[in-house]
């Protein structure tokens, strides 16, 4: 900026210095016309074609260049018509309000103090003027006095527009990274999601959707949903869009699940699936479209009911405070799949929950005899001598933040530890980590039992999973820990794995990791005595 500052003051002075030069030559009133024109023309050519090269890469330069052509025209006007005296005047005040607003302030006062000292000088070269003035000496007072108002005038509004224009780019910044933000969300769900516009057509389709279709995303983007996939009930019947709620949607503004449905791959052969329908609403609250989230159909859903009746069977013989907990699991499980849960609302320090989780479940897992590890320091901490009351730190997790809900995602950290060390052999181990990439984080949980098979752990994401395991030590949990912790790492854009490992059960979530702008305090400065 101080580099413009003088180039600004030097073309400033040059205008100037051209402006006095014409006004001592004493030029024709054709040549001086001309010269007018000569310099509209250089206005002219100057926006037409340098400020839209320049715009594009640098907006403070590409206004500096088309101010200065300007300063120049505005130059010659004012003093080839009186200087003072000039009914062109007031063009110095609102030009120097406009390079205030659209480069520096600092530019508007090198202008300010320039054309001041310039239109001293032509009182002095022009003999009209000066005779003007001194019948009324109150006139010259005034006009610099203006000048001099215009300042902190024009450095008011400049502050002013400075902070909206920030806040703009903020805000846009802000856009910008929830766009992202949603885009990551949709690639990493493990359903297939198609989104189409109002007309049916296909805009984008996320990898999971490419995976169980066989369709590559060129292939089917910005076709007819219709053209590309058929739709089958369970009979095997065909259904057109007319018989799908997707008009109703659109129209109401209502999600819509339909069940048991078959569509077609790209190998003509069809997959049994269930639909859930969403609108895509702007800000404006405008329809734009619709979200078509293809989950898997599971064969064990036509045992639900079934499933159902044994577990109403189950908790009406359960103790008060085990049933408790069942209910809020219950609860919150239907919070999640409703959708009426709270959004991400903060970066949180998802190492800390972690850390703070493991001293909750420290007495939990030794009565179980096992033992719960993490990546502990590699020096020990030396202190000082003395009694102290202190937070000691157990493990060298690294710190890192991710946008997230934070009791969401204590209450999955917890559920993930707490099923961990159910499914630990007696004297075996869990270890706790956190890892870190360039834009993801790995909560991992290794459990000591080789004899647990990946069909039993594949149970586990099911509701109500200690149904279906009968497992000894699984009779603390509800059976709903593991569907809640899935949910809620997937509403966060993650992922969610339970597989078998060479070292027993390994338990997996990723999440997705946002830039996080860190402010710089303000430490005041002492000046030396």
């Amino acid at each position: 900026m101080e580099k413009l500052t003088l180039l600004s003051t030097l073309v400033f002075t040059l205008a100037g210095l051209f402006s006095l030069f014409l006004i001592r030559t004493e030029i024709s009133l054709e040549t001086l016309l001309q010269v007018i024109a000569a310099v509209i023309l250089l206005v002219v050519l100057t926006t037409r074609f340098v400020f839209k090269k320049i715009v594009g890469q640098n907006k403070t330069l590409a206004y500096l260049v088309e101010s200065l052509a300007i300063s120049l025209f505005i130059y010659v006007l004012v003093f080839s018509t009186g200087s003072l005296t000039s009914p062109f005047l007031i063009l110095t005040h609102l030009y120097a309000i406009g390079v205030a607003f659209l480069i520096s302030w600092q530019i508007t006062i090198s202008f300010v103090f320039i054309t001041v000292a310039f239109l001293i000088l032509s009182i002095r070269f022009d003999p009209t003027v000066s005779a003007q003035l001194l019948e009324n000496q109150f006139t010259l007072i005034l006009y610099f006095l203006a000048y001099l108002a215009i300042l902190p005038f024009t450095n008011f509004l400049a502050k002013i527009y400075r902070q909206k224009e920030a806040w703009v780019e903020e805000l846009s910044q802000m856009l910008s990274t929830s766009k992202k933000h949603q885009e990551t969300l949709l690639k990493n769900i493990e359903d297939a999601v198609v989104v189409i516009s109002k007309d049916f057509a296909i805009s984008f389709v996320n990898q999971a959707a490419v995976e169980k279709t066989g369709f590559a995303q060129n292939d089917i983007i910005g076709k007819n949903f219709f053209e590309v996939f058929t739709i089958k009930d369970d009979t095997g019947g065909t259904l057109e869009s007319e018989k799908l709620p997707f008009s109703a949607v659109l129209a109401t503004e209502n999600e819509v699940k339909v069940d048991k449905l078959q569509i077609s791959t790209k190998g003509a052969n069809f997959l049994r699936i269930n639909l859930k329908i969403l609108p895509v609403i702007d800000h404006n609250g405008q329809v734009l479209g619709l979200m078509i989230i293809i989950k898997d159909f599971d064969e064990r859903e036509t045992a639900s009911w079934a499933q159902l009746e044994k577990v109403q069977e189950k908790l009406s013989i359960m103790p008060q405070d085990k049933l408790k907990e069942t209910a809020y699991d219950l609860l919150l499980a239907l919070r999640l799949e409703s959708g009426t849960v709270e959004g991400l609302s903060s970066f949180i320090n998802i190492s800390d929950i972690v850390e703070k989780e493991m001293i909750v479940f420290r007495q939990f897992a030794q009565e179980r005899r096992v033992n719960l590890t993490c990546p502990s320091p590699t020096n020990d901490t030396i202190l000082p001598k003395g009694k102290i009351i202190m937070s000691e730190k157990h493990c060298t997790f690294p710190v890192v933040y991710v946008l997230a809900n934070g009791k969401l995602l204590t209450a999955a950290i917890h559920n993930l530890m707490k099923v961990a060390i159910s499914l630990a052999e007696p004297s075996g181990e869990v270890h706790a980590d956190v890892q870190t990439a360039t834009d993801i984080v790995k909560f991992e949980l290794l459990v000591t039992n080789k004899k647990i098979k990946q069909e039993d752990l594949n149970l586990l994401l099911n509701k109500f999973f200690n149904e279906d395991l009968k497992l000894p030590n699984l009779e603390i949990c509800t059976g709903l820990e593991i569907a809640i912790a899935k949910e809620i790492f997937e509403k966060h854009g993650g992922v969610l794995k339970i597989s078998k490992n060479p070292k027993g059960i390994l338990i997996s979530a990723t999440l997705i990791r946002l830039e996080m702008k860190i402010t710089k305090p303000n430490v005041p400065r002492f000046k030396e005595n």
